[in-house]
């Protein structure tokens, strides 16, 4: 997040856990909506009602392992930050987003 210096405004704190919220937000609402997917992400086109596959990566359900693996590292090292920073709900919900990628991809990757 880019925050001009000296910008005393801009509660930089808030505005992580905010774009953090959404995030998380989004991608529990792409599992729900496409759970054949496993929790990973196709690529994807994004309007006004959210994110949806790519049509090349509908069917069957084709995820690009290099973005992912790069995803998982990340929601690993939100959920631990989070947790120890003092927002273990939010870090919870990154936590059960990585959960998902581990219980399934085998599966998505092998099978």
């Amino acid at each position: 997040i880019y925050v001009e210096a000296g910008n005393k405004s801009v509660d930089v704190k808030s505005r992580i856990v905010d774009i953090l919220t959404k995030k998380i937000a989004t991608y529990e609402k792409f599992r729900r909506d496409y759970p054949g997917y496993g929790g990973f992400m196709p690529w994807v086109t994004v309007s006004d009602k959210g994110i949806d596959p790519t049509p090349g990566y509908q069917n069957p359900y084709q995820v690009p392992s290099l973005d992912n693996g790069e995803l998982v590292w990340a929601l690993y090292l939100a959920y631990n930050v989070l947790n120890d920073r003092g927002y273990a709900a939010l870090g919870e919900r990154y936590k059960t987003q990585f959960d998902t990628m581990a219980k399934y991809g085998k599966m998505m990757f092998y099978e």
